[in-house]
């Protein structure tokens, strides 16, 4: 691949990986569920491969921290659309971009609140790995620690298996 072509590739990568991650804050509670449009537009398993790998390595204990394929996604997807009310980013993303023009580094903060009205906040480290447009592979860190109040909160909404 020439240089111009891998530079094409690494621009769009980045502008399709910061629009998914943006989708990740969207909620609309008049919806029924995550599915229907209640979470990420109802569309966050779309913007990823059907063969997708989301990790959380530390994520609070109970909490599944590898989903792989588009049905794990899909109930990733209720988790989140249960858990909170509301979620924002702090932006502009800092991106760093790898050798590989599908492979990125992004740092950010977020708060939001829960269902139940508990505040949260977090900073994260994202590993990402693209592939035709959509998210192959993500690496999410975070402090657990900081989500386990709310995790507790809404154990019930996350299926025991994924």
């Amino acid at each position: 691949m020439t240089t111009e072509a891998n530079t094409e590739l690494r621009d769009r990568n980045r502008q399709i990986l910061v629009e998914s991650i943006q989708q990740f804050v969207k909620w609309d509670h008049s919806k029924p569920d995550a599915a229907s449009g209640g979470y990420a537009g109802g569309r966050y398993p779309d913007l990823w491969t059907d063969d997708a790998i989301f990790e959380t390595p530390f994520s609070p204990d109970g909490w599944i921290n590898r989903r792989v394929g588009r049905a794990a996604l899909e109930i990733e997807a209720q988790m989140r659309y249960n858990l909170f009310s509301h979620y924002a980013w702090k932006e502009p993303f800092e991106v760093h971009d790898m050798l590989d023009p599908n492979k990125f580094l992004l740092f950010t903060e977020g708060k939001g609140e829960s269902k139940e009205g508990t505040k949260y906040h977090n900073k994260y480290v994202f590993f990402v790995t693209m592939r035709d447009g959509k998210i192959y592979h993500m690496r999410q860190y975070f402090d657990g620690g900081n989500l386990a109040p709310i995790y507790q909160e809404t154990i019930a909404a996350e299926p025991e298996t994924a």
